[in-house]
């Protein structure tokens, strides 16, 4: 018995299809049609950066982005800023969402 239900979860492992990473398009595309799951993704990217920013700026690294001290961005300010990014940049739509917005 034990055998059949490891090789029945390795067939399903096996036939499961792998899911391409998300680009900035179709999340900006699953966001204008309401779906809070793109929010919620947007809002666990937004974090991460500011996260990222808060442990660069303590170790003394250069910060990815400025953020004016007394501001705190909100979820519907990242997605602004996102949109106004593929605007000025319509290539980096068809990129993946993580980084797309980072300049050197």
């Amino acid at each position: 018995m034990r055998a059949v239900l490891i090789a029945a979860a390795l067939a399903i492992l096996a036939t499961t299809p792998a899911v391409a990473e998300l680009t900035v398009k179709s999340v900006l595309e699953r966001l204008e049609r309401g779906d809070p799951a793109s929010k919620s993704y947007m809002m666990g990217i937004g974090n991460g950066l500011s996260w990222a920013n808060e442990f660069l700026y303590t170790d003394h690294k250069p910060q990815l982005f400025c953020v004016p001290e007394k501001l705190a961005l909100t979820a519907e300010q990242d997605l602004d800023i996102l949109k106004r990014y593929v605007h000025e940049n319509p290539a980096s739509a068809d990129g993946p969402l993580k980084g797309c917005c980072c300049r050197p």
